[in-house]
């Protein structure tokens, strides 16, 4: 499927959803990384939205402990999207808690219920110049209000020949939907490749199948992979915090400049 040409940078927040159906691809890690990097490097003024029910973007920013509000009190019980976000010096986060795996349940009778997030996110939108939505690692309700909430998307596709597989789903299935009943400007940003290992044969053989099954939809930027960026996971900091100089922080600035240069953000 061809990329869309993304439109002119409006004077709103723009809206950039990372998503995968997979878990474990590195999705979360760029979401923390990439809002770091765009933050520092670009002086854009970033939010976070958490909309994960695993909670890991929350743990990744150094919320160990249930935050009393989250995004499931913005779903569940209207709560402003304002009272949800929690302040760092580098971005703002609205977090997550594992009750939000259920809040698909509760939204399943609602009029507009694909509507909820976009909403939400309206009433904050002004304040930031970009926002990033940790997607669910599946391709349910949760995940269709963040592409109807988002003006691009980036799937994070993991170096293996597997994670292959599921891409055209997401691709044509879910998008196409997305596009004819939701968000007809919705833009497929493009895939980035991650947990990328140079001296594994395999891992270059599923990157050069990627690259020429998906030619320019491929960012340029490979996010190699780096022990500082799990590290930094466990200790609750983005790679700039914990490691400036590591091979994950190389490639998670290159990143941002990449999606600045395709004139995403």
């Amino acid at each position: 499927m061809p990329r869309s040409t993304p439109p002119e940078p409006a004077a709103r927040a723009r809206v950039l959803a990372l998503a995968n159906q997979k878990g474990g691809v590195g999705k979360t890690t760029t979401a923390i990384n990439l809002g770091a990097a765009l933050s520092l490097f670009h002086k854009k003024k970033v939010l976070l939205i958490d909309l994960d029910g695993q909670a890991n973007l929350t743990t990744h920013c150094g919320v160990f402990t249930e935050p009393e509000n989250s995004i499931f009190e913005v779903l569940y019980s209207s709560l402003p999207m304002k009272d949800a976000i929690l302040s760092f010096p580098t971005f703002d986060l609205v977090p997550s808690k594992l009750d939000l795996s259920g809040v698909e349940i509760s939204l399943v009778n609602r009029p507009a219920r694909e509507m909820a997030v976009k909403k939400a996110i309206k009433t904050v939108s002004d304040n930031y110049d970009v926002i990033l939505i940790d997607c669910p690692p599946a391709l349910g309700l949760l995940t269709f209000n963040a592409l109807t909430a988002s003006d691009a998307f980036i799937i994070a596709m993991q170096t293996e020949f597997f994670a292959l597989h599921g891409l055209s789903r997401i691709l044509t299935e879910v998008v196409d939907v997305v596009r004819d009943n939701l968000n007809e400007k919705l833009v497929f940003a493009g895939i980035v490749a991650t947990m990328f290992d140079k001296r594994r044969a395999l891992h270059g053989d599923a990157l050069e199948k990627a690259r020429e099954n998906y030619g320019d939809e491929m960012f340029s930027t490979v996010i190699r992979i780096n022990s500082s960026l799990s590290d930094a996971s466990a200790d609750g900091k983005h790679i700039f915090d914990y490691e400036p100089t590591s091979r994950g922080a190389i490639d998670y600035k290159s990143l941002a400049k990449e999606c600045i240069k395709r004139n995403l953000l």
